[in-house]
């Protein structure tokens, strides 16, 4: 296996994920890689429950969450000094979460993908699966699973 170009790195800004952020800043200084931080906002739907929202709200929803996602981002890149010394890619990406990374890595050709997992209870697992074990059956490249 050669050594990683371009490292693909999902985050939802959790404990877990800047630990596999951290990983992957290490790995990506080591080899001289890209890194891609990506973060994906959930599609929001019109109808929650018993409340219907107008277009406007939705709008305005997805705006304010791109906005707070990007400074979101640069605030984990400001948590690590280490990061100055490595080309970092910021992403944000409107979508269902495991779709949007695997898209994402096959887009930028990752070599690694970096990503943390949750320790879930049994029955929520099986119900809704999780994001890391879906991009872990569905991705084309190595990835490395963490669990903070």
């Amino acid at each position: 296996m050669e050594s990683p170009k371009r490292i693909l790195v999902p985050t939802d800004f959790s404990k877990s994920a800047n630990k596999a952020f951290e990983y992957a800043l290490m790995l990506a200084d080591q080899f001289k890689a890209e890194l891609y931080l990506l973060h994906i906002v959930q599609e929001i739907d019109h109808y929650a429950g018993d409340y219907s929202l107008t277009k406007e709200m939705v709008k305005q929803f997805k705006k304010n969450s791109l906005d707070s996602s990007k400074a979101q981002l640069q605030e984990v890149i400001n948590k690590y000094p280490e990061a100055k010394g490595v080309k970092i890619i910021t992403e944000i990406k409107v979508g269902i979460p495991y779709q949007e990374i695997l898209y994402e890595a096959e887009k930028k050709k990752a070599d690694l993908i970096v990503i943390a997992t949750h320790g879930k209870s049994a029955l929520i697992h099986q119900i809704m699966g999780s994001v890391s074990e879906r991009v872990l059956r569905g991705a084309e490249c190595p990835i490395m699973l963490l669990r903070h």
